[in-house]
């Protein structure tokens, strides 16, 4: 019925059908023929399989079996529609399983990204620490004020990436040589005679400092003077802004020297 009526429709079908796998009827496209099957029907006959096809030539077809007689209690025949929902589950498991491998793969992907990221972190906070515990060690060592700002002037350029040359503290460059170290190790009377009276009067300015402020205040006017030596515009401003005259400090100094 179902064949007659797409016939009518102008959807007609091929179709071919089995007696106990035995094709009986050749693939063709009249409804009338399918009654031919009938006469190899008896009552040994277990099944008759009809195939439907999608076109004339095509070798892809729908399957309905029709169970006649039980060939065996352990046989399990499945009908048409429950093959086609077996294959459609395969399938489906098959995407899925595809699917996993993918996100499984972006996962591994992006936790390689991740480690990676947390290795450059770490590193970067071992070499911060052993910028930090140098600088202390210098600080702890440094013999004058020049010294302690060329020191915090060093690495905090060394730490911004950009490597700046030893600055005194009217800002002009001076390459630090090794022998000019000598100079500010003082451990005798006769070591202070030979420094110069600039040197001297560094040294007065830099004990005078220390003994007025703490550590954490210390690095504070370091900072303060280094940004002096960067922009000596900001000296006139913050003169004015603490209401300093240093012209009559500068009077005062010469007539007591006098």
């Amino acid at each position: 019925m179902w064949l007659q009526d797409m016939k009518e429709k102008g959807e007609t079908k091929f179709f071919e059908v089995y007696v106990n796998d035995f094709k009986v009827v050749p693939k063709t496209d009249n409804p009338d023929d399918f009654e031919n099957h009938e006469q190899y029907v008896d009552d040994e006959t277990s099944k008759v399989r009809v195939l439907v096809y999608n076109t004339k030539d095509s070798n892809r077809y729908k399957q309905n079996v029709f169970i006649l007689k039980e060939s065996s209690p352990q046989t399990n025949t499945l009908s048409g529609v429950e093959v086609e929902k077996k294959i459609e589950d395969e399938v489906n498991k098959g995407l899925k399983a595809v699917e996993e491998r993918i996100a499984c793969e972006q996962v591994k992907k992006e936790l390689t990204e991740t480690q990676k990221k947390l290795t450059d972190s770490e590193d970067y906070a071992e070499k911060l620490a052993s910028h930090i515990e140098t600088l202390k060690e210098k600080l702890e060592n440094a013999k004058n004020t020049k010294e302690i700002l060329n020191i915090v002037t060093e690495y905090g350029a060394e730490l911004l990436g950009k490597k700046k040359p030893n600055t005194t503290l009217s800002g002009a460059q001076t390459e630090k040589k090794p022998e000019e170290e000598a100079s500010f190790k003082m451990k005798s009377s006769e070591g202070e005679d030979s420094l110069s009276e600039q040197d001297k009067h560094f040294i007065k300015i830099g004990k005078m400092v220390e003994g007025k402020f703490t550590q954490e205040e210390l690095m504070k006017v370091y900072a303060i003077i280094d940004a002096f030596a960067s922009d000596k515009a900001n000296i006139n401003s913050v003169e004015s802004f603490l209401n300093l005259n240093t012209n009559q400090q500068k009077t005062k100094t010469e007539n007591g020297k006098v």
